[in-house]
């Protein structure tokens, strides 16, 4: 029973993160932010089913006029946030497919090419710029490849445990930053194939900065 609590809880929290960066694609929220903004969702619709169901007993057993009007309030009340909260995941699923629809469009001829990644920056080295970064993969650039900040295209190498100079791979993935001006490759072992959540995980040390979008 409590494994299965602590999973619902991960699902709706994910689910409510997913909701706030769609609603807000353009702000940068740093993962607490998000892990903040999700709780205090699912407070509020927590808050909204409590209102309907005690306003809903107060409304049908009432003693007094103003216990009945009370009831009816708070009945009214859970309805309209649970109802809003509908609606927004609704044109949230909505947006998002569409979204990923066209970023796959995007980075179509990106996805399942063998590229060559250079690296500038191996496994446990630090950001030159912000020493508190520490690279959990091997990240470098494809060279000859102009990325959207002017400079040769950056990406990441999965699947390598082993701090590396240069890497032929595939490119699986790509991570588009909505609050930033270039994106970053995903690059793996051919024949390698890796989750979302695995690549979500092993390259949150720097994308969780950033709001992205995982284009697969």
């Amino acid at each position: 029973m409590e494994v299965f609590l602590e999973m619902f809880s991960e699902f709706v929290l994910t689910l409510y993160t997913e909701f706030i960066l769609a609603l807000f694609p353009k702000h940068k929220f740093r993962r607490g932010s998000r892990a903040f903004l999700s709780a205090l969702c699912v407070i509020v619709a927590t808050t909204s089913v409590l209102l309907v169901i005690f306003g809903g007993m107060l409304a049908a057993d009432y003693e007094t006029a103003t216990e009945r009007r009370n009831g009816i309030i708070m009945l009214s009340v859970g309805c309209a946030v649970i109802a809003l909260h509908i609606a927004l995941f609704i044109e949230t699923a909505v947006n998002t497919r569409k979204t990923k629809k066209q970023l796959r469009a995007q980075y179509a001829g990106v996805l399942g090419k063998c590229v060559c990644v250079t690296v500038d920056r191996p496994l446990g080295s630090r950001h030159p710029k912000h020493e508190n970064i520490v690279y959990k993969v091997n990240y470098g650039y494809v060279a000859d490849v102009i990325g959207g900040d002017g400079e040769e295209q950056d990406a990441y190498i999965i699947g390598v445990d082993e701090a590396v100079a240069e890497f032929d791979g595939i490119v699986t993935a790509v991570i588009h930053r909505f609050d930033d001006n270039e994106c970053k490759w995903i690059v793996v072992p051919k024949g390698k194939m890796f989750s979302d959540e695995d690549i979500i995980e092993m390259t949150e040390f720097q994308e969780k900065y950033f709001s992205t979008m995982l284009v697969r």
